[in-house]
């Protein structure tokens, strides 16, 4: 529903659910409203994962990543301050390429390998 952009239905489903939803379900809510600039119930997604993973980096981030999307840069420098002030650290993310039948992984800052 939320990458369909039904984004009040699926928080009204989550909400109605038998089974109380977890961390991973109001991340997928908060993901689609960052796809869609949905803020108010992205946020509400936030609030309630953060509830269940209070340290989770990637909730922070995913937070600050919808407020910028939709211009609201002095919210996405709170969030991003927070993180700071919590100690909350990214991990790099890695991609992989195949060269010549050989597997390479490089992060995005990563210039140590030649090819």
């Amino acid at each position: 529903l939320g990458r369909a952009g039904f984004l009040e239905e699926a928080r009204d489903f989550i909400k109605k659910m038998p089974i109380n939803p977890n961390a991973i379900i109001w991340g997928s809510l908060l993901s689609s409203c960052r796809l869609h600039g949905n803020v108010w119930i992205g946020i509400e997604a936030a609030e309630s994962r953060l509830v269940l993973e209070p340290g989770c980096t990637t909730t922070h981030l995913q937070l600050a990543n919808l407020y910028a999307s939709v211009g609201w840069w002095d919210e996405a420098a709170r969030v991003r301050m927070l993180m700071k002030d919590k100690k909350l650290k990214t991990d790099p993310g890695y991609s992989w390429i195949e060269i010549r039948n050989e597997v390479c992984r490089f992060r995005a800052d990563d210039n140590s390998n030649s090819k």
